[in-house]
């Protein structure tokens, strides 16, 4: 991991540049409990905001988007009336679809807890399998950086799939 962090990364892209491009799949990073099931705190609203408006200008094919995270390790858990828990990852889901995203286009990762993790499944659990190359992820302006160095790192990881990653960071 050190020497993926001793790569350069690349500039994040923009907003209206990911508008501009055919994507397989949005990735958006959780960030903290949600405060309620279909909410998010304000940063990670942001990240949802961004995929919502890169899905809708998608010209022909929609892009996928799939939420990660199961909640944070450090943080305790939202849990609905009955005390079950109300992931990281479905509480962005339920903001996205609030945003009008289709909800055959949403899907969730609610088993990492981590930035390394939340790769991880990304790579294993949905795009091995789905086949999607072409992604972007989206996370916060402050973190950009370090998501940036964990995705390269695991995307990266032999068998190599030919990913095309980029990167978007919300205010």
């Amino acid at each position: 991991l050190a020497l993926v962090f001793a790569q350069a990364a690349a500039a994040p892209i923009t907003l209206n540049e990911a508008k501009a491009q055919p994507w397989d799949a949005i990735l958006v990073l959780g960030g903290g409990a949600p405060p309620a099931p279909r909410k998010q705190l304000p940063f990670v609203a942001a990240r949802c905001e961004a995929a919502a408006e890169i899905w809708a200008a998608a010209a022909s094919t929609k892009p996928k988007i799939l939420t990660l995270s199961a909640g944070t390790a450090h943080v305790p858990q939202l849990l609905d009336a009955r005390g079950a828990v109300i992931f990281e990852a479905t509480a962005s889901a339920a903001v996205l679809v609030d945003l009008g995203v289709a909800v055959e286009d949403v899907f969730v990762e609610t088993t990492s807890y981590d930035t390394i993790s939340n790769a991880f499944f990304a790579r294993t659990d949905h795009s091995d399998l789905a086949g999607w190359r072409r992604l972007l992820v989206i996370t916060s302006d402050f973190h950009v950086e370090r998501t940036e160095a964990i995705f390269r790192w695991v995307f990266g990881a032999a068998p190599t799939e030919h990913y095309a990653v980029s990167y978007l960071g919300t205010a």
